[in-house]
Order: structure tokens, then C-alpha cells, then sequence
């Protein structure tokens, strides 16, 4: 992994600097090992924070369950109902979601977890993120209603995954 930061910070391509400046805010993360929403892009973290405060608000209180996750855990994800038991919960392998690049958070309700009283708790979910900028995964054809995600400069999980290739 290391490797991969090196290269992205000082080998990358230096007209990109929206691909340095996030590789650059993961790379502290790794030093630093923060956990958590700690581990988000800054600015996204800030959003997530406003959400939760937003959510809080309107009485249906939501908290991070998952922010950064690995290229190894997102592979063992996409294993699931492929090549290991389980219901296929993404479509994403490791490198393609943007958590690996601490540019996604799934969030879910502190008293009903993933299962809210109604379909509405989401539906409120999903405006209030849009509200703040985020894309969110209850609008996608394979529904992540917990998730949301965040494209600083509209950078593309694409656009970052050539900086992580192990080589």
C-alpha cells in the first residue's frame, strides 16, 4: 500500500491535482490510521457530520456504520453470493466503490439500524444528503439506501483507482 501512496503522491500525474489532493488526504489517513469517520476526505466528513446533526434534528438519528473499507473487504463483499454464502450485497469490487478512497459513508438509524420503521426514514435519508451535495445509493437501479458518497470536483472512482494498482 505504501507503494501505491508514494506513487500517487510524488510519481503521479502533477497536472491532476484533484487525484493528488485526495490521494493525499488518504495517505494521512493510513499514517495517522485514523478509524471512523476520521477516515473520510475532509470535506466529506464535514457533510456527514451535518447530516447527522440534520438527521438528529428531524428525529430519526443515524450514525456511521461503515466510512473507509479496504480493497480486501470490499472483495470479500462482492464475494457474497458469488463465491462465498450470503445475498450479493454490491456490485462494486475492491478499487471500484468509493469508499476505498474515504469518499463514501453508509449510515443507518441508532434505534432501527437497517431496518427503520418505514421506507420514508430513507426517502429522508436520501433528500437530506442531496441537500448537502452527496449522491446517494436509494436512487441507484441496485439500491444502497444507506449509502452515500461524495465527488469532490467530480473526480470518478476511476480517475483514482490507477494510483492503488499493485504492481
Amino acid at each position: 500500500m505504501w507503494r501505491q501512496l508514494f506513487q500517487a503522491l510524488l510519481l503521479g500525474n502533477q497536472n491532476n491535482q484533484k487525484r493528488n489532493f485526495i490521494a493525499q488526504k488518504l495517505a494521512q489517513s493510513y499514517i495517522y490510521e485514523d478509524k471512523g469517520i476520521d477516515a473520510l476526505f475532509p470535506d466529506f466528513k464535514t457533510k456527514v457530520n451535518r447530516l447527522i446533526k440534520r438527521m438528529q434534528v428531524l428525529k430519526k438519528p443515524i450514525f456511521l456504520s461503515e466510512g473507509f473499507r479496504s480493497f480486501k473487504k470490499q472483495n470479500d463483499y462482492y464475494a457474497k453470493g458469488r463465491t462465498k454464502v450470503g445475498k450479493i450485497i454490491t456490485k462494486a469490487k475492491g478499487g471500484q466503490s468509493y469508499h476505498q478512497y474515504g469518499l463514501a459513508a453508509d449510515l443507518i438509524f441508532k434505534r432501527y439500524g437497517w431496518r427503520p420503521p418505514s421506507q420514508e426514514w430513507w426517502n429522508v435519508l436520501g433528500r437530506e444528503a442531496k441537500k448537502l451535495g452527496l449522491e446517494w445509493g436509494g436512487d441507484w437501479k441496485f439500491k444502497d439506501v444507506a449509502h452515500v458518497q461524495y465527488r469532490p470536483l467530480g473526480v470518478e472512482w476511476k480517475e483514482l483507482r490507477p494510483y492503488f494498482n499493485r504492481s
